[in-house]
């Protein structure tokens, strides 16, 4: 079967949105199918090229919100591009997410093409921007926004259960959910070719306990809630350290803190970013909103304790016994959290153990793979009823 996918970001752009892209596309490719990635521009990146057998394609864009918001710009070269991807036979087109401009584009596309599609849901809340007015005028926004694309594509998927519950929000029904999920053998790999020691890079003793966040970072992450919460953690446990990868809109604001123990590590390649949730004794995500975040999943897959939000998918996988999942993002409940983890090496290991169980049995690529395939299937079966 053949399916394109339009994500208005993209590798090399890092986010769970991103991974998931790729990673259904492989499962796909593998599987025998054909997946064309419909994208963004990017100065670091070509228009075309073909990645272990999907073809990715980037449209001319202005990169609004310092590239946070990419809007299509329908120059020729990028009309010649969707020329030639029209002109094929298409099984299924996936629109990740309601907001972006490209995603309300494609479904207007897919309508009148009369394209079989369907939206994926990624997320479990509000977008959070930042000021209780911008805020606002986002609600505005995404409510707007996911009437006009519920007009052109009716079906709504999400990658959780939760994340479908979400959609109920502006009045639409998730027709069934595909999981966020991971390759657990890859992710293993990933790590070990990435490998690094991050204790002796920062001068710290091998027996350091280190917490660990992997991430953009951006206010709707918890980031600020976490860098207060490691005050207290460090009263408790003075040897602990924060190790925060990535970059944001918030890296300068927080580095220019200064705070003892917490470490700026900086954009990470992806095997680099695995290799240092190996490492770490947990991983923190205080996050206010989540589809089902891959970062999550990979922590489990390398049996990395978690503590986080029960936002998203993250419910569907940690429970009270399987991780340390906090009822809120106040710095106070974050440090009880992640003190408990460092000081309780038993309780961790077991938790550890459960949510890796769990993860093998429910979440892999191969099984989102088969049911967005079995979707595909139903929906060419409406259209030709």
């Amino acid at each position: 079967m053949r399916f394109v996918f339009f994500s208005a970001q993209y590798l090399p752009s890092i986010g769970g949105i991103e991974r998931y892209t790729r990673n259904l596309a492989l499962a796909l490719t593998r599987a025998g199918h054909h997946v064309t990635i419909v994208t963004s521009s990017r100065a670091d990146a070509p228009d075309a090229e073909t990645d272990e057998g999907v073809d990715i394609v980037r449209l001319d864009s202005w990169p609004l919100m310092g590239g946070r918001f990419p809007v299509p710009r329908p120059t020729r070269q990028f009309r010649a591009q969707m020329k030639k991807i029209w002109s094929r036979h298409i099984d299924l087109v996936l629109v990740n997410t309601r907001f972006w401009i490209m995603s309300v584009w494609a479904a207007w596309e897919c309508h009148h093409r009369r394209l079989p599609a369907i939206v994926i849901e990624h997320g479990s809340g509000y977008l959070s921007m930042g000021t209780p007015l911008l805020n606002a005028l986002s609600h505005v926004y995404e409510h707007a926004v996911a009437r006009i694309v519920h007009h052109f594509v009716p079906r709504f998927y999400a990658v959780s259960k939760k994340g479908a519950r979400w959609l109920r929000t502006f009045g639409l029904r998730a027709e069934g959910v595909l999981y966020n999920a991971v390759d657990i053998s890859e992710i293993e790999e990933q790590a070990r070719i990435g490998t690094w020691d991050a204790r002796s890079a920062y001068d710290l003793e091998a027996s350091t306990p280190l917490v660990v966040y992997v991430g953009r970072l951006i206010p709707e992450k918890g980031i600020r809630e976490l860098l207060e919460a490691m005050t207290s953690v460090r009263q408790r446990c003075p040897d602990a350290h924060l190790l925060l990868a990535g970059e944001g809109p918030m890296y300068d604001e927080l580095e220019s803190l200064g705070q003892d123990g917490v470490i700026f590590v900086g954009a990470l390649d992806h095997p680099q970013a695995l290799s240092l949730l190996q490492q770490a004794d947990i991983f923190c995500l205080p996050s206010y909103s989540e589809g089902f975040s891959t970062v999550v999943l990979e922590a489990v897959a390398l049996e990395t304790f978690i503590v986080t939000t029960p936002v998203g998918g993250t419910v569907e996988l940690l429970d009270t016994d399987y991780g340390g999942l906090i009822p809120g993002h106040e710095p106070e409940v974050i440090a009880d959290a992640l003190i408990h983890g460092l000081t309780d090496p038993e309780w961790r290991s077991s938790a550890i153990t459960s949510a890796k169980k769990r993860l093998e049995s429910t979440f892999t690529w191969e099984k989102t793979a088969q049911e967005f395939v079995r979707v595909a299937q139903s929906c060419a079966s409406d259209r030709n009823r």
